[in-house]
């Protein structure tokens, strides 16, 4: 009964139409003088022509409705092969059906792909953590095996110098893989946390390097940076992460001699150039094009089995996000000079 009223509600107008043409017939033969046997079997007669073309009409309505009913039961990526149309508007709804489950389909490709990815990163982020740790293990023990009872004062003192200094740098290898798992997420994410405000440059530039201070101490490596007094806009806390991250591969891809950071003389009123310049191994020139590409190492990668070619992707997409610009100039055991451009 409910397939029934709808197919008439949405012929009303054609039933509407075909009884006022029936009874317009009828009331014209019966003016023009035709007998009345004559005039009632005109309207039976159209009558008997109306109900065959309205059951007939509805008979094809029915059967695409019970067709319908079946793909609706079906999977929705099933569901595109829909019944002959019998007109443009009818054509019109299932284009957008068919647009709806593309797209469907697209954006669980994409989210399966995400997943795999994040997957794949994460199982290479714990086999890289797990390298930290170990050695923290191995320097607890070595030194406890090595513990003698009759050490004196200052070796015992020396002793565990050493040991506080060797798992320093372990942990703060931990804390570098944890904030880069953590960043990683945040730029995978769909939310949007990027912040744009008026940052002092100098500011994030001099936490970057003092936080990573204990290693060019330790690598030997020298530091040349001015200052400035420039304010960018910007978030001070995706600007640090991108500077941190430039800093670090420097850092890696530096054996000795310096790193250089200092802002290039205005090319823009409103532009400001940032660069970020070591003398470390290089890269090659084959290399450069895909260094923002995820999980892309290249041949230094391959060289330094700790790097995952995520750092310098997680830079670009911030940079992109916050609307900078980032350049990567280098040559092959000459160094590597990376540059970040703002709008002040």
């Amino acid at each position: 009964m409910k397939i029934f009223i709808s197919y008439i509600k949405t012929n009303i107008l054609w039933v509407i139409f075909f009884i006022a043409l029936i009874l317009f017939q009828t009331v014209y033969m019966h003016l023009a003088g035709i007998s009345q046997n004559d005039c009632i079997y005109g309207l039976v007669l159209g009558s008997i022509v109306f109900l065959a073309v309205f059951c007939s009409a509805f008979a094809v309505y029915f059967k695409k409705y019970k067709k319908l009913q079946r793909i609706e039961l079906l999977d929705i990526d099933e569901q595109s092969y829909m019944p002959e149309t019998s007109d443009c508007i009818e054509q019109l709804y299932q284009d957008i059906v068919e647009n709806q489950v593309i797209s469907r389909k697209q954006m669980r490709a994409d989210k399966d792909k995400t997943n795999s990815e994040m997957l794949q990163y994460y199982g290479m982020w714990v086999h890289q953590i797990k390298t930290p740790i170990a050695a923290m293990h191995l320097l607890l023990q070595t030194n406890l095996s090595m513990a003698a009872d009759n050490e004196s004062a200052e070796e015992i003192y020396f002793r565990v110098s050493e040991l506080k200094k060797e798992l320093s740098n372990e942990l703060f290898q931990i804390e570098q893989y944890t904030e880069m798992a953590l960043e990683y997420q945040r730029v995978q994410s769909e939310s949007n946390d990027f912040v744009l405000g008026k940052i002092k440059l100098d500011k994030v530039i001099r936490e970057s390097i003092r936080k990573y201070a204990k290693i060019f101490i330790r690598k030997k490596l020298s530091m040349h940076y001015d200052g400035t007094d420039i304010i960018v806009a910007s978030d001070e806390k995706w600007l640090s992460f991108i500077i941190e991250q430039i800093l670090s591969n420097a850092i890696k891809y530096t054996k000795a001699g310096s790193i250089t950071i200092h802002v290039l003389p205005n090319a823009s009123n409103k532009i400001v150039c940032l660069e970020i310049a070591d003398e470390g191994i290089g890269i090659s020139a084959e290399d450069i094009p895909r260094v923002f590409e995820k999980g892309y190492t290249g041949y230094n990668g391959h060289e330094n089995k700790s790097s995952t070619g995520i750092g310098l992707y997680l830079c670009k997409q911030a940079a992109d996000k916050l609307g900078h610009r980032l350049e990567i100039e280098s040559e092959k055991k000459k160094g590597t000079k990376v540059r970040i451009y703002f709008y002040t």
